[in-house]
């Protein structure tokens, strides 16, 4: 067993240490049940961290399952942080109880110390960083597991903000995920409740949504699009990135002074403010295909011009054409309590494979939806309803992507932190209006042109390569050196019996052969030979009866296989 393990993981003392933090908070006995069960210790360890101080206590307490687990989580550092926060947007899959707890997971961390910070600069900039910048605060706006948040200022004078990533946090990172991975195969193979959550695949979106965050160009590059996205929207503010300053580890972007919207008097009223906010995020997702993957009223900030920024592009999701089309004309269904071509709609939008149960999979959409038509309006949830039925779609083995759980959660924040601001807020509203404009609009056509102008350039391009590629047939045919290979059994069974009836002809010749020339040597009564040519006439009649008796047989029997 040690050496499975030894070879599944490559971190034994890391993984030893995970083993012994979960089991410090009650899982040891679904971890003895599996692989692990030899790096379950007896003997508790001291917690550490953030939360000690419950943590302590926690053996005389009455703490949830969801509890220990998020406790865990933020003991175990960053990269089960963000696991925690991943997993916290799969309300199709898991209780709502965990869910509530894993939202609660806070990404903080002790700050670096400002000489750290300054070698961190040092070594990205090349050690021209006093070259580059006036000033640097000392304390950070932020501090969080991956990096931290402080002012700056330029030598002309602008104010920036520099966001700087913690040193060796990427090597600690991949060990993890490195474990994580083993740690999914395991859980798959000893619990089988739990391979409705596909851990391999929800530590593959894992990876991918760490790396992404890890590196520092690429969201760089997503604020850049989203900027050139509302360059001309009078309303929306993106802050812009400052190229020449950014590394892979250091981001620079222009400082924006306003008020977030965590802080605003909540006895005022902004519907319009949050008309604005809702408008933003369904124009990045059905006008751009990406949108803000983590929506919380921490990343908008109103501006002194009454501008509406929004901040923060390290995690995006993106939504395909076909998906984004669906998801207009599911609105229109909802609204118009079309139930059916809404569970329909909804079907198409899963990964439902081939043995799902459709019609049942609609008749519990269908129920859910009459179910909730029976509140008013202005109460129902549409986040929160659109989670519900993914949850149902994924009990049947059909699951929506990432993707969409993603989005499904940026409506259900748009919700929260819209009926805080505006009481009679209604998203259905907002989103059915919008989808309509879409569906019938200027954008759907300007879609369709899309689609079309993609047509046009697959068949331009097949024109412009199609003299090239005949080119290269002819000389190959030329050459002699052209084959193809078809593969079928149809077709393989049809060449076995031509070749089995070329046999057959071939054998029938010889056998006609024979006979003629036998007829001719037995009949011939001319010459001192006749009485030795007679006899091998006799032979050949005999050799023939035989053959021809063997090839009736054959046929006979081929005959009654094939039938």
């Amino acid at each position: 067993m040690a050496t499975t393990i030894a070879q599944k993981f490559r971190n034994v003392s890391r993984l030893s240490q995970i083993v012994n933090i979960l089991g410090r908070y009650g899982f040891s006995k679904e971890l003895r049940d599996t692989e692990l069960a030899s790096f379950v210790t007896e003997t508790p360890t001291e917690p550490e961290g953030p939360n000690s101080a419950e943590k302590s206590n926690s053996e005389n307490q009455e703490l949830s399952g969801a509890r220990r687990l998020a406790l865990a989580f933020e003991e175990l550092g960053p990269t089960f942080v963000k696991l925690g926060q991943l997993l916290a947007s799969r309300e199709d899959v898991l209780p709502r109880d965990v869910i509530i707890q894993l939202r609660r997971l806070q990404d903080h961390a002790k700050p670096v110390p400002i000489d750290v910070v300054q070698k961190i600069l040092d070594s990205e900039y090349r050690g021209k960083t006093k070259e580059h910048f006036e000033s640097i605060d000392s304390v950070p706006l932020g501090s969080a597991s991956i990096g931290q948040v402080h002012k700056a200022r330029l030598h002309d004078g602008r104010e920036v903000v520099l966001k700087i990533q913690r040193p060796e946090i990427e090597s600690i990172i991949k060990t993890d995920l490195s474990i994580l991975a083993g740690l999914a195969s395991v859980l798959e193979g000893a619990i089988p409740e739990i391979r409705l959550l596909r851990p391999s695949v929800v530590v593959e979106e894992l990876k991918k949504s760490l790396f992404a965050e890890l590196d520092y160009f690429r969201e760089a590059a997503n604020t850049e699009r989203m900027r050139a996205f509302f360059e001309h929207d009078p309303k929306i503010y993106i802050p812009g990135i400052l190229r020449s300053y950014c590394t892979r580890h250091v981001l620079c972007m222009e400082a924006i002074t306003g008020q977030k919207l965590t802080r605003l008097d909540r006895n005022e009223s902004y519907s319009g403010l949050v008309s604005l906010g809702v408008r933003a995020f369904l124009d990045m997702t059905f006008k751009n295909g990406m949108f803000h993957a983590d929506l919380h009223p921490g990343n908008f900030i109103l501006m002194e011009s009454g501008q509406l920024a929004i901040l923060d592009f390290g995690l995006t999701a993106r939504l395909k054409r076909d998906m984004r089309v669906t998801m207009t004309y599911l609105f229109v269904s909802l609204v118009n309590e079309d139930t059916e071509t809404f569970a329909r709609l909804f079907i198409e939008l899963t990964e439902a494979r081939g043995d799902v149960d459709r019609k049942s999979l609609e008749d519990q959409v269908r129920e859910k939806v009459d179910a909730a038509f029976s509140i008013p309006l202005r109460e129902l949830r549409l986040g929160k309803l659109l989670m519900q039925i993914a949850r149902i779609a994924a009990s049947h083995h059909a699951p929506v992507s990432r993707d969409l759980v993603l989005f499904f959660r940026g409506l259900i924040a748009l919700e929260s932190f819209g009926r805080s601001l505006d009481p009679d807020f209604e998203v259905l509203r907002e989103t059915s209006d919008y989808a309509k404009t879409f569906s019938q609009g200027a954008l759907a056509r300007n879609l369709f042109q899309q689609d079309s102008l993609l047509m046009v350039r697959d068949s331009q391009a097949l024109v412009r390569e199609l003299p090239f590629t005949l080119r290269i047939l002819t000389k190959r045919l030329q050459q002699g050196d052209l084959a193809a290979t078809l593969e079928s059994p149809d077709v393989r069974r049809l060449s076995t019996e031509i070749e089995r009836a070329g046999q057959r002809l071939s054998l029938a010749l010889i056998l006609g052969a024979l006979v003629l020339g036998s007829s001719l040597l037995t009949f011939n009564r001319k010459g001192p030979l006749f009485d030795s040519l007679a006899t091998f006439g006799l032979l050949g009649f005999g050799v023939a009866a035989l053959v021809g008796l063997w090839l009736i047989v054959a046929i006979l029997k081929s005959g009654r296989q094939s039938d």
